[in-house]
């Protein structure tokens, strides 16, 4: 393989953001994808977001390369506070977009503490 291509997806209660790198010889590049950041995918399921998100960053490696391919890896976060059920519709959502679960790595945002004083 000559490069590895992970999409990041960060589920929030403010929106969404999208991100994606590529790592290829030792190095890692930042892909430029066209919706990095949206309110408005509150209003869409998991499943669409991911869809997109696979879409672009397939498309923003093939400029890379010049050859079409989806994410090697699917990256996605969630609040702390999620249920288990909203968990549930991001796993229901890589699964819908083709996602072996042995390729979905699904986790919640780390807390940051507040430092003691």
């Amino acid at each position: 393989m000559d490069h590895i291509v992970v999409l990041t997806i960060d589920f929030g209660d403010d929106g969404v953001v999208v991100a994606a790198t590529r790592t290829e010889q030792c190095q890692v590049h930042s892909l430029t994808l066209i919706r990095q950041r949206s309110d408005t995918d509150r209003t869409r399921s998991p499943a669409e977001v991911i869809f997109d998100g696979i879409d672009q960053v397939t498309v923003a490696s093939a400029r890379l390369s010049n050859v079409l391919a989806p994410p090697d890896d699917l990256v996605l976060t969630h609040p702390q506070h999620w249920t288990p059920a909203q968990v549930q519709t991001l796993h229901e959502g890589a699964d819908a977009a083709g996602f072996p679960d042995s390729r979905v790595h699904v986790h919640p945002k780390p807390f940051i503490a507040a430092p003691r004083s």
